[in-house]
């Protein structure tokens, strides 16, 4: 409510499980979300009308075997989908989705096997506007900076998943499919200069060995330390984007009003 009254956005945050706090069913556990959801909006209006929300899950199974919450279960995506709807319905910005290729492990590295990335991946798709889970390790017990290097590096290499596709004369490209005809190729036209960095992904020769690196099979000491590396040379030269002056004024107007 304080959050609220400050003009700061609350994140609802369900993890409504199915068969542990949820019903077993998927459309039980999508209505418990949901329903969280709508409590905390109605706590924030109460404290302020107009506070800003986003509508947020992470709803899951649970494992039967353990107990314990099951990250990059096939549910997740399907319950992931449906919140994002949910959340569009309403109107609401989301956080319905996540990240992270080390949530199985102890220690940084990809302990994820390739289903619970796959489906992990896929909650992405959810229209969601933001994700969490980056960085996390032991199913979100703890968290490590090189994991959150390597979850990054993975996820810069299929985020383009939930791009729009434009449909104007120039991506149609009508004419140029005219002009080289059957049996040409594409490669020499400027049009594909232009636009190739635009509508495909091209990592830098750099990036591109580091994706050779993230495969199962890999040693994943050489994988975390090189990460290391990464985090010590981000932290001594990375230089932060200044904020521009309409966002500073903005926050200086909601600092201002709550101080009041």
């Amino acid at each position: 409510m304080e959050f609220a009254r400050a003009g700061i956005p609350v994140v609802s945050m369900s993890m409504a499980i199915c068969g542990l706090t949820s019903p077993v069913t998927i459309a039980s556990t999508i209505a418990i979300a949901n329903a969280e959801n709508l409590a905390s909006f109605v706590i924030s209006q109460l404290a302020k009308p107009g506070a800003p929300v986003v509508y947020s899950s992470e709803s899951s199974i649970m494992n039967m075997r353990t107990g314990e919450i099951k990250y990059g279960a096939i549910e997740e995506a399907i319950l992931a989908a449906a919140a994002g709807q949910m959340a569009k319905q309403l109107g609401a910005p989301s956080m319905v989705s996540g990240f992270g290729v080390g949530l199985y492990g102890k220690v940084p590295g990809i302990s994820s096997n390739v289903a619970e990335i796959t489906f992990t991946a896929m909650t992405n798709l959810s229209l969601t506007d933001f994700a969490s889970g980056i960085g996390g390790l032991d199913q979100a017990k703890g968290a490590s900076l090189e994991q959150v290097v390597i979850d990054a590096d993975i996820w810069e290499s299929i985020r383009d998943i939930r791009r729009d596709v434009m449909f104007d004369d120039d991506h149609f490209a009508a004419d140029l499919i005219e002009e080289i005809g059957p049996g040409g190729n594409f490669l020499k036209s400027p049009h594909t200069l232009k636009n190739m960095r635009k509508e495909l992904f091209v990592p830098s020769k750099e990036k591109s060995e580091l994706y050779d690196l993230y495969r199962a099979t890999s040693d994943q000491k050489a994988v975390v330390e090189q990460a290391r590396q990464r985090v010590k040379k981000i932290l001594a030269e990375h230089e932060p984007e200044p904020l521009d002056g309409d966002a500073e004024r903005v926050i200086d107007a909601i600092m201002s009003e709550y101080r009041r």
